[in-house]
């Protein structure tokens, strides 16, 4: 049995804050006849996508990365400002960019924003460059930077570490249904996320929980450093979805 993207799209809902409208007509003008397999069917197996980080390259861009992961520890927004590109991407709609738009969209300064515990797990899970000399780039997390061309970045998540419970149920104390280590593993459709756990389906068709600090989508927040003339690293880009 196979049914329609968007009756899928329906039955679970937008699981991020990015995912809307735009995105919706998007699919409906370029993909009209998109199908998947149904609910708690088997599907081919995604793989893995192991952890890569290439930081410790470039031992001016280890220094600086070093530096901004105390500062966002500290909470520290004045540190954050001074290695924001004057015009830093903040998403795909319709703002400018900049510094202003970027605070404003983080709600900045203040340690309670989002942003902080965004930035900590992003400068975890490593990165690539790109580019030589002036034009040297970094990108990060490796969930972005290395997802696999031949899987689709949509409703699909990278589990971020080894030995992961798959849970039947979400909560501590159920049972165990398999371990993943980086594995990619599907979102599932038929049950409901219930926080802090997501709910997947394994390739085998059974349906279970991870919690969600060890899942991420390629569509996630993704950072870019850029290494400007004075060699001085900054941040232009970070943003979320496609």
């Amino acid at each position: 049995m196979l049914i329609t993207y968007f009756q899928q799209l329906v039955m679970r809902g937008w699981s991020r804050p990015w995912q809307g409208g735009m995105l919706i007509l998007i699919f409906a003008l370029t993909f009209p006849a998109v199908t998947f397999c149904a609910e708690n069917e088997a599907y081919p197996d995604p793989g893995v996508i192991y952890p890569v980080d290439e930081s410790a390259l470039h031992s001016d861009f280890s220094g600086f990365k070093s530096r901004l992961g105390k500062a966002v520890l500290a909470r520290d927004s004045d540190y954050l400002r001074s290695v924001l590109t004057p015009n830093v991407t903040v998403s795909f709609g319709g703002g400018e960019g900049g510094i202003k738009e970027f605070f404003e969209y983080w709600q900045l300064p203040g340690a309670a924003s989002s942003l902080w515990r965004e930035l900590e797990r992003i400068l975890s899970l490593g990165g690539r460059f790109n580019g030589k000399g002036r034009d040297l780039e970094f990108t990060a997390p490796y969930v972005f930077t290395h997802w696999p061309k031949e899987v689709g970045p949509d409703w699909v998540e990278a589990v971020i570490g080894a030995g992961v419970r798959v849970r039947s149920a979400p909560r501590l104390d159920a049972p165990v249904l398999t371990l993943l280590s980086y594995n990619i593993v599907r979102e599932s459709w038929e049950q409901d996320d219930i926080p802090p756990w997501r709910a997947v389906q394994l390739p085998d068709g059974r349906e279970g929980y991870i919690h969600g600090d060890y899942l991420r989508s390629p569509m996630d927040y993704r950072i870019r450093f850029v290494r400007m003339d004075d060699g001085r690293w900054m941040i232009s880009i970070l943003v979320g979805g496609g």
